[in-house]
């Protein structure tokens, strides 16, 4: 009889159980918690130029993990189990810091330890194989794109562009066979030249994609095939082999794939607010706010989102 009760239960507990997964699903988009890290500028006027990093976990928690440090455009490693910053001296206003390093940390806020030297290194982005970081570094004619060991070592030139033109925003194919980044020409004393730009990871193959305005972050779609760019006040999806462009959002100043490849995290210009939404032929629509913060203590102004697989 003992017996026959319990597998009399086990049909309505797998219900239940089916019922529970169901719903943890709809409420995380794809089964897990994504966690996002940020740069954010801290309340108080007297700090301004200042910023932080911080963990913002989609269920709202935050946690700030570079203590009082000047930190910002971090970056995980794909396991999620680190993150690489650029650690700055000085402030972030009028001409910028005075030197940056690349830092790499635990998502906890530990075991800190330095990647690079500087003078001026910036926008770090994780290789998908967790062994490299591609940087740009600033302090000379031009701007270099840079890849570094990920647990250290002599930092090697991928691609050193024309002088007087600068590199910004590198982002690893998901492969980590090729990386895109953007090109900045002066062209004159008021204006410039901005081109999406690929290159192979041992800096051959580099070719122009496809004219763009400045960004301010790229992100490869999970397939392979399109990036996502955002500008000042813009977002595009950008196809790599065609080069064609498609603008989905405006109000928008950075933004990062869900693992799915279906939803996105992205920032609100000029208020810099974290959001979730869908992007569906071609157009990006918010779901929900994902940090409930009054936007006039906290403003944010960068991020990269685990990938939560």
């Amino acid at each position: 009889m003992k017996r026959a009760a319990a597998w009399a239960v086990l049909p309505v507990l797998l219900v239940v159980a089916g019922i529970l997964l169901f719903a943890r699903d709809r409420w995380s988009g794809g089964g897990c918690d994504e966690q996002i890290v940020a740069g954010r500028e801290p309340p108080s006027t007297d700090t301004l130029g200042y910023p932080e990093v911080v963990m913002v976990s989609t269920s709202g928690s935050v946690s700030p993990i570079t203590g009082d440090w000047v930190a910002v455009q971090p970056s995980f490693s794909p396991a999620g189990d680190e993150v690489v910053v650029v650690r700055a001296e000085g402030d972030y206003e009028s001409g910028g810091p005075n030197h940056s390093e690349l830092w790499v940390v635990r998502p906890d806020g530990g075991d800190a330890r330095r990647l690079t030297i500087g003078p001026l290194d910036d926008d770090p982005d994780w290789a998908p194989r967790h062994d490299r970081i591609a940087f740009v570094r600033f302090g000379g004619p031009s701007t270099p794109l840079i890849v570094v060991p990920s647990e250290g070592g002599e930092p090697r030139v991928v691609y050193r562009p024309p002088d007087g033109t600068w590199l910004a925003t590198p982002a690893w194919s998901p492969d980590g066979e090729t990386i895109v980044f953007l090109q900045i020409e002066a062209t004159s004393a008021t204006t410039d030249r901005t081109t999406l730009m690929i290159v192979n990871a041992d800096g051959d193959g580099l070719r122009a994609v496809a004219p763009m305005p400045y960004t301010q972050s790229i992100d490869w779609h999970p397939d392979g095939d399109s990036v996502l760019v955002a500008s000042e006040t813009n977002a595009y999806v950008v196809d790599v082999g065609s080069g064609n462009v498609a603008r989905v959002a405006t109000g928008t100043a950075r933004a990062r794939w869900a693992h799915d490849g279906e939803r996105v995290f992205f920032m609100t210009s000029p208020d810099g607010v974290l959001y979730e939404g869908r992007l569906s032929e071609n157009q990006l629509t918010p779901r929900r706010r994902i940090a409930e913060l009054d936007t006039a203590v906290y403003k944010y102004l960068d991020m990269d989102v685990n990938d939560c697989t």
